[in-house]
């Protein structure tokens, strides 16, 4: 016989999506609000795959010799795995001639553990390209009752290798707007 369900969570979902006024790029806005309806706090536990963003590159993107990180700490495939950023940017080819395109992720400083930890992958033998956001990879959370956890995110998809000056000034653009 089959438990009946509990709902625990509402949750908003929204997307936009913009251009940036020279064209240079597109803005993805990301943001997911968790609403606890229940009576007892929702504890969520460390755990290192527990996120509400992920994404796999296109089987293109091969960090063994057409791909890479860059985070806002400098760190690329070599060191980026469960390290903390502000904002973290992934690059390979997009198309049979090899340019290159970048998906950066900027993460809001209010989200939950920020900067918050990544996982990255630098598998020698596949060299597929993947990331996480884990805000619970190091510390658990809980969401109280009647109260609501939100995540923010702004990808920026754009031509090229990442200019880590431009997505700097792209995050404090973003952050300090709110």
């Amino acid at each position: 016989m089959r438990k009946k369900e509990t709902v625990i969570l509402e949750e908003a979902f929204t997307v936009s999506v913009s251009a940036t006024e020279d064209g240079s790029a597109y803005l993805v806005d990301y943001t997911t609000a968790q609403k606890n309806i229940t009576t007892k706090s929702l504890e969520l536990p460390d755990y290192r795959y527990s996120s509400c963003l992920a994404w796999r590159a296109p089987f293109s993107w091969d960090n063994r010799t057409n791909s890479n990180y860059l985070t806002s700490e400098g760190l690329d495939k070599e060191e980026s795995h469960t390290s903390r950023a502000s904002w973290i940017a992934m690059h390979g080819p997009v198309d049979e001639a090899e340019n290159l395109g970048t998906l950066a992720v900027l993460i809001y400083k209010k989200n939950h553990d920020f900067p918050q930890r990544l996982r990255t992958w630098n598998d020698p033998k596949n060299g597929k390209m993947f990331l996480c956001i884990v805000p619970v990879q190091e510390h658990p959370s809980a969401i109280k009752p009647a109260t609501t956890e939100t995540m923010r995110y702004r990808l920026v998809v754009s031509d090229g290798k990442p200019d880590a000056e431009k997505i700097e000034a792209a995050w404090n653009a973003w952050v300090e707007a709110e």
